[in-house]
């Protein structure tokens, strides 16, 4: 395995390990680079909705998170417009204010429920993505 030497080497989103078939779940971190988003979040959301015609996912902000660049914010926004529609449950841990915004501004376009969560309720996020109803 390469060893990590700097900041370029780091995947800004990774696969968290509580992903399951269920539910996709991420961490995001530093600034979101394209091809972190295409390798992770894209790629995992066609093949879901592939196997399944649906998909739920978690999107945990770390402490480091910083942004994105422009093209992954544009492959951020034709995930939102190609797959919304197939969302069941959406989970944001620790969001910053502009993807808040982003997700009223893009209601229309997404389906299921979209909630919520502080980073110390991450747990109960994972419940809630799961399938489990917590408040």
């Amino acid at each position: 395995m390469a060893q990590v030497t700097n900041q370029t080497d780091t995947p800004t989103v990774v696969l968290m390990p509580e992903s399951d078939k269920g539910a996709l779940c991420v961490a995001v971190s530093g600034t979101i680079r394209k091809e972190d988003h295409e390798r992770v979040i894209y790629r995992e959301l066609a093949e879901r909705i592939k196997r399944d015609g649906h998909f739920s996912m978690l999107v945990h902000f770390t402490p480091e998170y910083k942004g994105w660049e422009h093209d992954a914010a544009e492959v951020s926004m034709k995930s939102i417009v190609e797959f919304g529609k197939y969302a069941r449950r959406l989970a944001y841990v620790n969001p910053p204010e502009k993807k808040i915004l982003q997700n009223k501004l893009a209601a229309p376009i997404l389906g299921g429920e979209i909630r919520y969560f502080d980073a110390e309720d991450l747990p109960m996020a994972l419940k809630w993505i799961k399938g489990a109803d917590a408040a």
